[in-house]
């Protein structure tokens, strides 16, 4: 029986400024922890975290 690892995280320094200036919601928070443990685990991310098409200010920037 072959035991699949999960990929490892770490926290860069840039990351954790970032991070500390986000103001999360519970609901925010939930989606991050549960794509944050989905790519861990080299699942497929929901549909809805998936590439799309840019809309409003960011829809010409390549």
């Amino acid at each position: 029986m072959k035991v699949k690892l999960m990929l490892k995280l770490f926290r860069t320094k840039i990351f954790l400024k970032e991070y500390a200036k986000l103001k999360f919601t519970d609901k925010l928070y939930m989606k991050y922890v549960v794509y944050v443990t989905t790519l861990l685990k080299e699942e497929n991310l929901p549909l809805e975290s998936r590439d799309h098409q840019l809309k409003g200010d960011w829809k010409n920037f390549l």
